[in-house]
């Protein structure tokens, strides 16, 4: 749901109040999220856990935790399993390795361009139009 909801903010012009609120919401708490996880590794590890950029690439699919299979958005915990590169949430990671030894910690979204699509998303106003049809009697 959350790249879905940055993918409709990036890309369609929303009109209805409701929806607006609502991917407003998920698009501040996605990037509220993001801020404390940086915060988190950065306190927790200082800088013996390098967090490495790999762009989203177009048709990307959208990445879930191998071990709870929740939506994973932009940093990445990327370990290997069965010569198979797997994803995992912040949580799982750490219930994998507390030091998140030979763990690759990936961003897929440069936080910057994230946070201008969310000031550029605003509520479209529809054009009211003056013509009324006539009724026939």
């Amino acid at each position: 749901v959350i790249h879905l909801t940055w993918n409709i903010a990036r890309n369609i012009r929303v009109n209805d109040r409701k929806l607006f609120d609502l991917i407003k919401f998920i698009l501040y708490q996605s990037l509220k999220y993001i801020q404390s996880l940086l915060s988190y590794l950065e306190e927790t590890f200082d800088d013996n856990i390098p967090i490495r950029k790999q762009l989203r690439t177009t048709n990307e699919p959208v990445h879930y935790c191998i071990t709870c299979e929740c939506e994973v958005f932009n940093i990445l915990f990327v370990t290997e399993l069965d010569r198979k590169h797997v994803v995992r949430c912040l949580d799982c990671a750490l219930l994998h390795n507390k030091q998140l030894e030979n763990i690759v910690v990936l961003y897929q979204f440069i936080l910057d361009d994230l946070k201008a699509i969310y000031e550029q998303f605003q509520l479209c106003f529809m054009p009211i139009s003056n013509h009324r049809k006539q009724i026939e009697p």
